[in-house]
């Protein structure tokens, strides 16, 4: 509850306070894992030459296109899982597009493998 600024005294009667309240302002609901915002992202490592895929959520499927749009690799997770990786040794050096379902949201990303 959030109270009001304006208090209402009865003059007659001064043991009678009547204080307004409202309701539903300033309240928050305590932090709740499901309503967080869906974070995505995509990077490469080149110590272990691999394109890693990431989420606050679970992973539904990836893909991996050169920047021509010729897929160069498509996956469907098994399992639960936040985090995913692909080797790109045999890839060329460039520019790809990681496509990226989270939850039924999809999201594309750049990935520079160099």
């Amino acid at each position: 509850w959030v109270r009001s600024s304006e208090n209402i005294e009865n003059p007659i009667n001064t043991s009678l306070l009547i204080t307004p309240y409202v309701i539903g302002t300033g309240l928050t609901a305590p932090d709740d894992p499901s309503q967080k915002e869906t974070e995505i992202k995509a990077y490469y490592n080149k110590a272990v030459n691999r394109i890693f895929i990431e989420s606050n959520k679970d992973l539904i499927a990836w893909e991996i296109f050169y920047v021509s749009g010729q897929k160069v690799f498509e996956e469907k997770a098994e399992s639960s899982i936040n985090r995913a990786s692909f080797s790109v040794g045999h890839l060329a050096k460039g520019v790809y597009i990681v496509k990226v379902n989270v939850d039924g949201i999809n999201k594309s990303l750049k990935v520079l493998v160099r």
